[in-house]
């Protein structure tokens, strides 16, 4: 069955001080006056407050809480999450509605199965002679089905962990975009070169990893030494999810690989790909640009001339 297990120490240290520093450049960039505030301001700041934070385009240092209360979507000084304090990347943040989502249906689907006696999973789950025989949806449901609660466990784990960074840095359409990308791309793989039964999401995460690392190699030359450290520990964590499948009959590996090539595939193409300009803005400008950020006002308001631009400007402070 398509199991994984994700090495979560040093990457999840890693991942947790990214989030601090998300927090901390998301409210500098506030602060500053350094974001143009509109509908969908927040949701397209993520990425780029990640960018701007680590390659100093914000404004002066926060001396503020790591984990801050961030305004709403609609620009007003309301906080979103005011009752519950929650940080950037806290469950519950508007920021990572995908990543809860997605948490929330694999439980329920799970509870589905058990209700259903594993009918459900019978139904869905990746077998290679329903498939052939026009069956194509297992394609696709077979990534929200699992063997049992470990397995659900383990996943879930790992989603709440990866899930929310690639959110945060891709904003939702793009991250769910990778996430089935890497569920199809997976089952497709498993599909075409082995003929087990398998189940599980696992080729989606391992997308989801894959994009996390082309974000980190794509900006390498601007962010430095933190996106070695980055890409260190994804390389680190995707050998010893490797070792660990390669010793274990019971795994897809094959599900898995081609989850991670279909997740960089997405990334690679739908981006985020940011560029600083000359006048202190920040475009984002991916090969195939239909899902990259532009300024609230429009394409016409940014600096990339519709290409996906992202009104975002150095703070003077």
């Amino acid at each position: 069955m398509q199991r994984s297990l994700v090495g979560q120490g040093p990457l999840a240290g890693r991942l947790g001080s990214l989030q601090r520093r998300c927090g901390r450049g998301l409210r500098r960039l506030r602060q500053s006056g350094s974001v143009a505030t509109g509908a969908r301001c927040l949701s397209a700041c993520g990425g780029a407050a990640v960018f701007a934070s680590i390659t100093g385009s914000s404004g002066s240092p926060d001396s503020g809480s790591s984990n801050p209360k961030l305004p709403n979507r609609g620009g007003s000084s309301k906080p979103s999450s005011s009752s519950s304090g929650k940080g950037p990347l806290d469950f519950g943040s508007p920021l990572r509605r995908c990543t809860d989502g997605l948490l929330v249906l694999n439980c329920l689907m799970f509870v589905l199965q058990w209700a259903s006696k594993d009918a459900l999973m019978l139904w869905g789950a990746k077998i290679n002679s329903a498939i052939a025989a026009g069956q194509v949806w297992r394609l696709l449901t077979s990534s929200f089905l699992h063997t049992g609660a470990i397995h659900l466990l383990i996943n879930s784990h790992t989603l709440a962990t990866i899930g929310p960074h690639v959110e945060l840095i891709a904003g939702s359409s793009r991250f769910m975009a990778v996430y089935l990308a890497g569920a199809l791309a997976g089952t497709s793989a498993s599909f075409l070169l082995t003929p087990a039964p398998s189940v599980g999401a696992s080729a989606a995460l391992f997308g989801l990893g894959a994009a996390l690392g082309v974000f980190y190699w794509r900006h390498r030359a601007s962010m430095g030494r933190r996106s070695e450290v980055m890409l260190q520990q994804l390389g680190l964590t995707l050998a010893i999810n490797m070792a660990y499948s390669l010793a274990s009959k019971r795994i897809d590996n094959w599900g898995h690989i081609g989850g991670m090539v279909g997740g960089a595939a997405v990334s690679w193409l739908l981006g985020p790909k940011f560029t600083r300009l000359p006048n202190g803005q920040i475009a984002d400008t991916p090969p195939l640009p239909v899902m990259a950020y532009r300024p609230p006002g429009g394409a016409a308001d940014g600096a990339s001339g519709g290409a996906g631009g992202l009104r975002l400007v150095r703070g003077t402070s």
